[in-house]
């Protein structure tokens, strides 16, 4: 008991000292940040296509999202076509007929839901790079 009340007396006093050096003397050096000027004022317009790549609910995180989702999705298809290979060579070769393909049909179709995911995924690259660069000339030409 009087060893935990020694240990609770030093954690008082450090936390005390800590607050005291941490204090309103610690912020007053600092001076407030003034915000960015801007070199131009934006119209409405321009903070609707400026603003298409930003926020949580705008065009680019929509993209960033998909591309996420389908990148995830090759990597599952992929996955999910080895275990099938792997699993569709064990069943031969347990049955005495190692040259035959039993799942040949799910394996051409996953095989195809691959190539299809893999062409999503390049799509989306595509249209997130191709949103970056239309925003940014829209801005320039908007001069």
């Amino acid at each position: 008991m009087q060893r935990n009340l020694s240990i609770y007396c030093a954690g008082i006093a450090v936390f005390c000292l800590y607050l005291l050096a941490s204090g309103p003397a610690a912020y007053a050096a600092k001076k407030p940040e003034k915000p960015p000027v801007a070199s131009r004022q934006f119209s409405r317009e321009e903070f609707m296509i400026l603003n298409l790549n930003r926020g949580n609910d705008s065009t680019g995180t929509h993209i960033s999202d998909s591309l996420r989702q389908v990148r995830q999705m090759v990597r599952d298809l992929d996955k999910s076509l080895r275990q099938l290979q792997q699993a569709e060579r064990e069943f031969a070769k347990s049955k005495g007929r190692p040259d035959d393909h039993f799942l040949a049909p799910a394996a051409a179709k996953l095989e195809q839901s691959l190539k299809t995911a893999q062409q999503l995924e390049q799509e989306l690259e595509q249209s997130r790079t191709e949103l970056k660069d239309s925003i940014h000339q829209a801005l320039i030409m908007a001069q």
